[in-house]
């Protein structure tokens, strides 16, 4: 097994793990076709502007193992398919997948989410 062979194992470990950092999520795709995935959720409620000042935004993604997702689908992750998170105090949010950045040295798969697509 060479380096990124083995890099792209200790994902499970590195994304999901539920007992570290790992956090469930359910990605639909636009025929509503749910896949459950592990990953690590990011969810930053303060930004900085170009100049260093905080400003208050909302960035939120996802990062998953990207073999787990193709041992359930063919297909790639789109904008406008969705990702249902629940938060840490039990709340369930419907996301919108924004954009789709994939590692494949590693084998990371990376969404960019929001909570509509209008505006965009």
């Amino acid at each position: 097994m060479n380096l990124r062979e083995l890099a792209e194992n200790d994902l499970s470990f590195v994304l999901e793990d539920a007992y570290s950092s790992g956090s469930r999520f359910v990605l639909q795709n636009a025929r509503g076709q749910s896949f459950d995935l592990m990953g690590q959720v990011g969810d930053v409620s303060y930004l900085l502007d170009g100049e260093g000042a905080p400003v208050q935004s909302r960035m939120i993604t996802v990062s998953y193992r990207i073999s787990s997702l193709a041992a359930l689908t063919a297909e790639v992750p789109k904008r406008g398919w969705r990702v249902v998170l629940k938060d840490l105090a039990g709340k369930t949010d419907t996301l919108f997948v924004v954009r789709y950045e994939a590692d494949r040295t590693l084998g990371i798969g990376r969404l960019t989410l929001a909570f509509n697509l209008a505006g965009d």
